[in-house]
């Protein structure tokens, strides 16, 4: 395995154990569902339709169908740009996607 692989695993397992073990916790303590939703409604309003489906396809690749669900239950529809109207059909074609 290359050195830097190797490097880059180290660090990002780190960064990882961070998110999970401090980081979220924190925000979980901090803030209710509905305010940490709010960061990713404007994020979903302000992606192209493309940069919404290469991060949709990250996110899913990584959780479960319980997580996905629980996710979207706190998207809110009005936020979505109208140049994006099919973001929820972008979900649904990736999700049964063979790919």
């Amino acid at each position: 395995m290359l050195p830097c692989f190797k490097s880059f695993i180290a660090l990002f397992w780190n960064h990882l154990d961070r998110e999970e073990e401090q980081t979220q916790p924190t925000l979980w303590r901090l803030y209710t569902d509905e305010e940490l939703a709010k960061p990713f409604n404007q994020l979903l309003a302000a992606q192209s339709h493309e940069e919404a489906q290469a991060n949709l396809e990250l996110i899913f690749a990584a959780s479960n169908v319980n997580d996905i669900v629980a996710e979207f239950n706190h998207v809110d529809a009005r936020a979505l740009p109208k140049e994006q109207p099919d973001a929820l059909k972008v979900t649904e074609q990736i999700l049964i996607s063979d790919e």
